[in-house]
């Protein structure tokens, strides 16, 4: 039987370009291109878009020249440390034209995960249904606190939350579709401090539906089992990296992009798992 391939990623701001870099690593040494599914979350939803559409050029870029400019994170800019409409309306409409006839008509089915502002709920916007990727993106990366409002779609809000951005959550999405073979890329690495405070405060606002919801998915992270029958590996850095969820040094950037790389190209794990895909 044909395996069922998924690239699963983390969430992460900043530090998403070291699954950035990874993920070059799959594309120049193992041509891996077009897997039966990809899910992303918050920081690597642009990046996904671009892969999925074959667009790999832009991608490094967006991350040196923009991601790497403080009209897109600023930490001191305390209305909208991360400017996502910047990102998205600008870098990814206009300045790096996003294929959407390539997105949508990809063999590859793309799911873009976020938490519902009212019941945390955690939808998938997908390619195949043709929801609006602009918008899509823009409803994963609205980060509490980093981004000012939630986003709308058909009439709900849409919010970025440690639950959506899980490789774990989305892991369980891609095993629910049937994905046998799955590479997860995860990012561990230092945060602002005045995000767990403020994002403790905000779930302390939200009603009793979110909460309990939210703490549910929650519980499904802490207790993650690998089912017996589905291959998983997991792409993360072998040290710190050097870089937080609103970093805008384009060297530190590029440092994290090549740790990515180089761990991922060297990794003789990846390179039995990759052999063993059928």
């Amino acid at each position: 039987m044909k395996d069922k391939i998924a690239l699963v990623l983390s969430g992460g701001g900043s530090m998403c370009v070291y699954s950035t870099g990874s993920l070059f690593a799959l594309i120049e040494k193992y041509n891996i291109t077009e897997p039966d599914i990809v899910i992303a979350a918050s920081g690597t939803v642009g990046v996904m878009a671009y892969y999925v559409a074959k667009q790999y050029k832009e991608v490094k870029d967006i991350w040196f020249n923009f991601v790497g400019d403080r009209k897109a994170l600023n930490p001191w800019r305390f209305w909208k440390m991360a400017d996502v409409d910047y990102l998205v309306d600008y870098v990814t409409r206009e300045k790096f034209p996003l294929n959407t006839k390539k997105l949508y008509s990809s063999k590859t089915e793309y799911l873009i995960a976020s938490t519902n502002n009212k019941t945390a709920e955690i939808k998938y916007f997908s390619n195949k249904k043709k929801d609006d990727i602009f918008l899509s993106m823009k409803a994963s990366a609205a980060m509490p606190v980093a981004y000012e409002i939630p986003v709308i779609i058909d009439g709900e809000r849409y919010i970025d939350t440690h639950v959506s951005a899980s490789v774990y959550t989305n892991i369980l999405k891609a095993i629910e579709l049937g994905a046998t073979k799955i590479i997860a890329f995860d990012v561990e690495g230092k945060d602002y401090p005045i995000f767990k405070p403020l994002f403790a405060l905000l779930l302390w606002l939200m009603n009793k539906e979110f909460k309990k919801k939210y703490r549910e998915g929650l519980d499904k992270i802490n207790n993650f089992k690998k089912p017996q029958d589905i291959d998983l590996i997991f792409l993360k850095p072998k040290k710190p990296l050097r870089i937080g969820v609103l970093t805008n040094n384009r060297e530190l950037l590029e440092e994290a992009f090549n740790q990515g790389f180089q761990e991922a190209f060297n990794n003789k794990k990846l390179e039995t798992f990759v052999k063993s895909l059928n």
